[in-house]
């Protein structure tokens, strides 16, 4: 990992580059990211949290703007939660992958649909939680840069989506952000990011990735029944993925 990429993870300390981290989704999903060799980031606005967008709205409104578009995916710290499966796979049809923090930034940073950028605003970073009013405060926070009308700070805006409310502490989120420069229709805006331009409809972005590598552990539902896990497994293994594929034992009582 190099000193340019160290920089974009935030607000971990050291020892992060071996932090492992979760994705609780449905298996159906996983199938998609085997096939495709990617992995989808969405607009916060898709998030179910409403207070995210306030987070991120807030203040730098004299005219500045954020770029054409913001991504981002969450991941937990978690291992192992009845909450995650419960919230993320409510059908029972869960599957959790397991990475690291420097697994999946080093994948993200060489990504060609990332690198390929004049200038890189990609970010991961641990979510920090705290109470609402004080948020707010944080929140109406200008840019430090934007007295002196200097280009929008990558790193503040990434910063903003790392504040969440307390309410959410069991998710124990890592984020992975990305300020894409591009408008995927007209080509590239600007190689800051200072230049007004209107948020795109753009409702997600992918990226490429190795899963062989990515995907250091696949974990099933530990509520959906042996037969089905035993049909996802062969049909996992018919699509290449050859590390660990095991079934949750939360509810087990052995």
């Amino acid at each position: 990992m190099n000193d340019d990429m160290a920089k974009n993870i935030l607000v971990f300390e050291e020892p992060f580059k071996d932090v492992p981290i979760y994705r609780v989704m449905h298996v159906e999903r996983l199938i998609e990211i085997l096939i495709l060799q990617k992995l989808t980031l969405r607009q916060p606005k898709q998030w179910d949290d409403p207070f995210e967008n306030f987070m991120l709205m807030s203040g730098n409104r004299r005219e500045r703007s954020y770029p054409a578009d913001i991504f981002g995916q969450c991941w937990s710290l978690h291992e192992e939660s009845d909450a995650m499966w419960r919230i993320y796979a409510p059908e029972k049809t869960g599957i959790k992958i397991k990475t690291s923090v420097s697994n999946l930034f080093s994948q993200f940073w060489i990504a060609p649909e990332v690198s390929d950028t004049s200038s890189r605003s990609c970010y991961i970073g641990k979510v920090d939680y705290f109470e609402k009013d004080l948020l707010k405060k944080v929140a109406m926070m200008n840019d430090p840069g934007l007295e002196k009308k200097e280009p929008l700070n990558g790193k503040f805006i990434a910063t903003k989506l790392l504040l969440k409310r307390k309410e959410f502490m069991h998710e124990a989120e890592v984020r992975l952000i990305y300020l894409d420069h591009f408008d995927r229709g007209k080509g590239m805006l600007s190689p800051t990011l200072s230049s007004l331009v209107q948020l795109s409809d753009n409702q997600s972005f992918q990226f490429t990735v190795n899963t062989e590598t990515l995907i250091e552990e696949i974990m099933i539902d530990p509520r959906m029944s042996q037969h089905t896990c035993n049909a996802y497994t062969y049909y996992i293994r018919k699509l290449g993925y050859r590390g660990p594929i095991l079934q949750s034992s939360l509810y087990s009582l052995e």
